[in-house]
């Protein structure tokens, strides 16, 4: 018979078949199994996920069984002395400063739980010190799987009128009220939800995400623009003394497509897919994103442009 790969669903002892799956592979530093779990349960990276699991299995599974209830998947691949686990848990965000057992951090329990005859162990808690004591950097823009969904909200809302003015108006009694009209009125609104998968935190749990937007100008536009540039510069000697101001009167009129709108979203922990949504855009109109993520690492870069096009105005209805 084949071997089977460790299943992520139940065990039948409770919701924890995935939890022994994760417990295991971090004792034993299969980095491999580490991600493929995590990433299933993604809410998990800096959460003590064996809390719920009873204390036979717990004792039947490793001989450190009391440090696990309270432990974080760092704070166990740590004690075990794992540098490429480590790496990776810490590269996606992982909380070094979590107080897990007796209110002890992971750096404060590296190589605790290894075995002291193993000859590589010393270079083991070495290198894991060296990752948990790396000062964050910023974290890397979001670029992958970005995604735009527009659509359309409807309302109706009622407006109170004044009433038409007859053609001769004849003086009426200051007392007289005057009658007012209600019309509903169907306000179409565009909103775009704007989505993306987590990227590398690279040393701290990203916080929040930056999120700005404009109209994209139009490539006419740009060609207009460099044509006028193009102009005065050929007429540069004449027009020098006006041309800072002209320039100002000029950047005055143009079109404010490089005005950018900022939009914030916290970080979700609980998924590996962020978004926000964007409201109150344009109708047929074409847009570019740029998204950066901030951290205690610092404010990352930002992403190259995403470009999108928001959906028609909707017809009026008949």
């Amino acid at each position: 018979m084949k071997g089977k790969q460790p299943s992520l669903a139940d065990d039948g002892s409770g919701n924890d078949g995935w939890r022994v799956v994760l417990l295991r592979a971090l004792v034993n530093g299969d980095r491999d199994l580490v991600v493929r779990t995590l990433l299933a349960h993604v809410d998990m990276l800096s959460a003590p996920f064996a809390a719920v699991m009873p204390v036979w299995k717990l004792q039947w599974e490793s001989p450190h069984w009391w440090m696990l209830r309270e432990a974080t998947p760092l704070f166990i691949a740590s004690a075990h002395a794992h540098p490429a686990v480590i790496q990776w848990l810490v590269r996606h965000g992982a909380d070094r400063s979590s107080r897990c057992h007796l209110q002890r951090t992971p750096l404060d329990v590296v190589g605790e739980c290894c075995i002291s005859a193993s000859t590589d162990v010393a270079a083991r808690v070495e290198s894991c010190r060296k990752l948990l004591l790396a000062q964050p950097a910023a974290p890397d823009p979001p670029r992958r799987n970005v995604s735009f969904a527009c659509h359309v909200a409807s309302q109706v809302v009622v407006v109170a009128t004044a009433p038409p003015l007859p053609p001769s108006p004849k003086k009426r009694p200051a007392t007289e009220p005057q009658q007012q009209q209600q019309q509903q009125q169907v306000v179409h609104k565009c909103l775009v939800d704007v989505t993306w998968e987590t990227p590398l935190a690279n040393g701290a749990m990203i916080d929040k995400y930056e999120l700005r937007y404009r109209v994209a100008a139009a490539e006419e536009e740009s060609a207009v623009r460099r044509a006028d540039d193009e102009d005065g510069d050929e007429g540069g000697s004449q027009q020098a003394p006006d041309a800072p101001q002209q320039e100002e009167e000029e950047d005055a009129k143009r079109p404010a497509t490089t005005s950018w709108r900022v939009e914030r979203a916290a970080h979700n922990r609980k998924t590996r897919t962020q978004g926000l949504m964007l409201d109150g855009l344009q109708f047929d109109c074409a847009y570019e994103v740029m998204l950066r993520s901030w951290s205690a690492g610092g404010r990352g870069d930002w992403s190259p442009p995403f470009k999108f096009t928001t959906v028609p105005a909707p017809s009026p209805a008949t």
